[in-house]
């Protein structure tokens, strides 16, 4: 299934959504886009079909993969468009790895968040996502963290993880993987799921193909 043909998807689901009340704007239930490193396939892809489609996700962007100007115009257009732009740091790095060195997760953490701001426009930084899942429950890398940002992605839930709220650690936030292991009537269940239970879910798209798959 192509990217594109989930996009369209998700956009059929938003309708049966409407009547609930527990979620922002009466909403049932909450479900959460979210797109890992800044990718070659997520800049030539996910963002101008998210810009296109008018729908908003999450860019955790790990700043080493930006290659020019142009990235940093894209993550304009997403802002305008409603979506967010959070800190992967600098180079993708475990950070328990470095967790003693402050120097060093000051440099993955606080300085890649500065950067961003400096170079995009109307950007506050404002959350995080650990590379590989790793730093949640390390305080040195939680601290850093904390700092300045007000909640962290985790990396994926467990596939019969119970879709409710409140959740207890913001700085852990869990999601699912959606590559090519995703079939669209997993996908749908997931989102059937949240919807009966009023919950939320978040989906992660890690490397995207530079061509539809």
């Amino acid at each position: 299934y192509t990217f594109t043909l989930l996009i369209l998807f998700f956009c059929s689901q938003l309708i049966s959504a409407q009547t609930v009340t527990n979620w922002y704007e009466g909403k049932g239930s909450a479900l959460a886009l979210t797109f890992d490193d800044w990718s070659p396939g997520q800049e030539k892809i996910a963002a101008p079909t998210l810009i296109k489609e008018k729908i908003q996700g999450t860019f955790f962007v790990t700043s080493v993969n930006i290659w020019s100007n142009k990235a940093y115009f894209q993550m304009e257009q997403l802002l305008a468009n409603g979506s967010e732009i959070g800190n992967h740091t600098k180079t993708h790095p475990q950070l328990t790895s470095i967790a003693n060195d402050q120097a060093k997760l000051t440099t993955e953490i606080i300085t890649t968040k500065e950067v961003l701001e400096k170079n995009v426009s109307g950007l506050n930084v404002t959350i995080f996502c650990y590379p590989q899942g790793l730093g949640p429950g390390n305080k040195n890398v939680e601290n850093m963290v904390k700092k300045d940002h007000i909640a962290a992605r985790g990396i994926f839930a467990p596939r019969s993880r119970k879709w409710s709220y409140p959740i207890n650690d913001y700085y852990n936030l869990p999601t699912i993987a959606v590559n090519k292991n995703m079939t669209l009537s997993l996908y749908k269940n997931y989102l059937q799921t949240v919807q009966n239970d009023g919950g939320s879910v978040s989906y992660t798209h890690l490397t995207l193909p530079t061509t539809p798959y």
